[in-house]
């Protein structure tokens, strides 16, 4: 469509129309012509008579490719996520979702999220059930490859694709045994068959051989793999996620003779300049290329004109919240010491709601940049043409995968321009790039925000297999202090990184009580409360987080679920979005407790709400420090939590609430029943509350103690005066 004349645009919507009636006009145009003209205009009317669309077959389909041809992506995943949620979504759609995705930027574990779903409606999908495994290989959780495609081989067993992911995740998993006897059994029923398709049997023993075997295995194959592109680059990309550079190179070298593709020839160079940098043979890529870059010792030139904050976004949660509300209150007085506050988000695009806690930021003095809106293969040219990237720069960028190669070009290239004294990273995927972007430019001092426990190997959002080496490193670099906002989390990443004793050190959250309560206004529980039906006799269990695995909202309801066979007049209250909404509808359904639940969304200002609850209840497996356990205490508002990462600092066990160490649904329900069914209790905690936030968790601290460590605190100044 994108390269159609208006004439031949009018034929098509001709023929759609004469072959569509029930679609109004503006609805036809919406599809084929808008998205090139108007795109937000074609939002507007697909949006008005979206269940017209849903209705002609694979137009709403053709919807999204043309936002796709039109290089709108984001308005296509807006519409993709929507269809594939529709009734009667089936594999079509989920396809158009996943080329969305892509299109977008977004990585696998975005695309899992969505199959995921999809196989809740469709649990004997096999097809998409592959597309799964496929993408859990990406993300390295073999355990995950291992179980789905075990589904698939269980159910065909002649799926070779399946039987190469397994070997993958087999072998993986360090049962190279199993491996072996699986492609064996796979072959023999091929030869059984009179099936011994070379290209098939090829792809089984390329899953199956470590970085050494592959050599033989190539030699002995006749040059299949080499015929088949895919095969070899997926071979080669498999090796290189892994970090085993090495053996990347030796293949890309031997069939380098046979081979002309440009793609294997750019990977043998990425390659070979990681290599160089690696200073000890034992780490593995990119953990080594890490290691070099924070490891760099150079010094930016002064005057400095600036302290940079730097984060993944301003979308919905506590860290989220926490550094917008630290840009703004340090702004002031960084300002008085002759420096600019300065926040720079990766992504702040508001179609994906990245920008929710911008608010928070007017008035202050602190400046925002959004990355997304540069290309940083431009930035990266122009730096190059500026003199401002070395050949030596250059080597080192080239041992980083993409996606954290483009982000370092983009902060690097923010560090220089905006020369700071102190740049304040914010989470693991943030600190490990801007680390090595900030010492690559010389900033005098570093300091690393850490905000949860160390993430597990299954935790496809924020696991990244090189975060050990990356802490140690940062540890062992004079000019770099680590953070975190509790020492529960300090610990755990101490110990799992091996770091000494006292390596990180605590700085709790910090919030303005009085100014939680304004943004909850007088009369807000009341307000919430009728607006929901409720009568002052009723009793709210409520909740405050994202709808994804962590959080575990399907224990939550089953809490629910027990209490509410006990106490007739609760209802249940969830404040929150995410992917796994429709699952959880229908879990309250199948408990019988959907009448009595409300699934409210996501609520601005959130502070009424938190306040219409009688108790919260935080069913969370893993955490770092709460901060929506430490706004309801700010509001009165009894809480009941799992012992999980800093929950236990954010609760005055006992008075303003429960830290419950045993997380079965029975001893949670135990716990909420304390304070739903004692008014003593509930009074208790909501004199005791504010004082207690006021004291542990007090706005003036957190800025003080931050300012320490940018070093900006009471000792600058004392030298400043003397």
């Amino acid at each position: 469509m994108a390269g159609l004349s208006g004439g031949e645009r009018e034929n098509i919507l001709f023929e759609y129309q004469s072959r569509h009636p029930v679609i109004a006009e503006p609805l036809v145009g919406a599809v084929l012509v808008l998205p090139f003209t108007d795109p937000a205009r074609a939002m507007l009317v697909i949006g008005e008579h979206f269940e017209a669309l849903l209705l002609q077959g694979d137009f709403a389909v053709r919807a999204v490719d043309a936002f796709l041809e039109a290089g709108r992506p984001q308005e296509a995943l807006i519409l993709a996520d929507r269809i594939v949620n529709s009734p009667g979504a089936g594999e079509r759609e989920l396809n158009c979702v996943l080329r969305a995705l892509k299109a977008a930027g977004h990585g696998p574990g975005a695309a899992v999220e969505r199959v995921d779903a999809h196989l809740t409606r469709h649990p004997h999908d096999r097809r998409s059930r592959l597309k799964k495994a496929k993408l859990l290989l990406q993300l390295r959780r073999w355990q995950h490859v291992l179980i789905e495609a075990s589904v698939v081989l269980t159910d065909e067993p002649e799926s070779v694709v399946a039987a190469e992911l397994i070997i993958h995740a087999l072998i993986r998993l360090d049962r190279p045994a199993e491996a072996r006897s699986l492609r064996d059994r796979m072959v023999t029923a091929r030869v059984a068959i009179g099936d011994e398709r070379a290209d098939e049997l090829v792809r089984l023993d390329l899953a199956l051989a470590d970085g050494e075997m592959a050599m033989e295995r190539q030699a002995n194959a006749e040059g299949a793999e080499v015929a088949d592109g895919s095969l070899l680059t997926g071979r080669i990309d498999a090796l290189m996620a892994v970090g085993d550079y090495g053996a990347a190179l030796e293949l890309i070298t031997s069939v380098a003779r046979h081979s002309d593709n440009i793609e294997v020839r750019v990977k043998g160079i990425r390659c070979a300049t990681a290599l160089s940098q690696r200073r000890e043979p034992a780490h593995l890529f990119p953990e080594a290329t890490f290691r070099a870059g924070i490891s760099l010792d150079r010094q930016l030139p002064g005057p400095y004109r600036s302290v940079v904050l730097v984060t993944s976004t301003l979308g919905a949660g506590g860290a989220e919240r926490q550094i917008a509300l630290t840009a703004a209150k340090l702004s002031e007085p960084l300002r008085h010491a002759g420096m600019a506050t300065n926040l720079v988000c990766r992504d702040l695009r508001p179609e994906y709601g990245n920008r929710l806690m911008l608010p928070m930021l007017e008035g202050s003095a602190a400046e925002v940049t959004d990355l997304s809106i540069f290309d940083p293969g431009l930035v990266a040219r122009a730096m190059r043409a500026c003199k401002d990237l070395s050949d030596d720069d250059i080597r080192l960028l080239s041992g980083f995968p993409l996606p954290e190669y483009r982000s370092i070009i983009l902060l690097l290239d923010q560090f220089r321009r905006l020369r700071p004294e102190v740049v304040h990273l914010w989470q693991d995927g943030i600190i490990a790039v801007g680390a090595v972007a900030a010492m690559m430019a010389g900033v005098p001092r570093v300091v690393c925000s850490i905000r949860n426990v160390m993430p597990a190997a299954d935790d496809t959002r924020r696991h990244r297999p090189y975060l050990r080496g990356v802490y140690q490193a940062l540890s062992a670099n004079p000019r770099i202090a680590l953070t975190a906002n509790s020492a529960m989390g300090a610990r755990d990443y101490e110990q799992k990184c091996d770091l000494p004793s006292g390596s990180i050190g605590v700085v709790r959250n910090g919030l303005d009580a009085r100014e939680i309560r304004a943004r909850c206004g007088v009369g807000g529980r009341e307000r919430v409360r009728a607006e929901l039906g409720f009568d002052d006799d009723i009793l709210i269990l409520g909740a405050v987080f994202r709808l994804v695995p962590a959080k575990r909202p399907q224990r939550w309801l089953e809490v629910a679920a027990i209490l509410s066979a006990r106490l007739p007049n609760l209802r249940m209250l969830l404040i929150g979005e995410g992917p796994l909404r429709a699952e959880l509808e229908e879990f309250a359904r199948q408990l019988g407790i959907s009448e009595r639940t409300v699934f409210a969304g996501r609520k601005a200002p959130v502070e009424p709400w938190i306040a219409a609850m009688d108790a919260m209840l935080l069913s969370s497996d893993v955490e770092g420090l709460p901060n929506v356990l430490i706004e309801a205490q700010a509001l009165g508002v009894p809480v009941i939590t799992t012992d999980a990462g800093g929950a236990r600092e954010a609760v005055d066990d006992g008075v303003t609430g429960r830290v419950v160490e045993d997380d079965a649904p029975a001893a949670l329900a135990e716990a909420c029943e304390l304070y739903l069914l004692s008014a003593d209790r509930r009074a208790r905690a909501r004199a005791k509350g504010p004082g207690f936030v006021a004291e542990r968790f007090g706005l003036d601290r957190m800025v003080r103690e931050t300012l320490d460590v940018l070093g900006f605190g009471s000792d600058r100044k004392r030298e400043a005066a003397a």
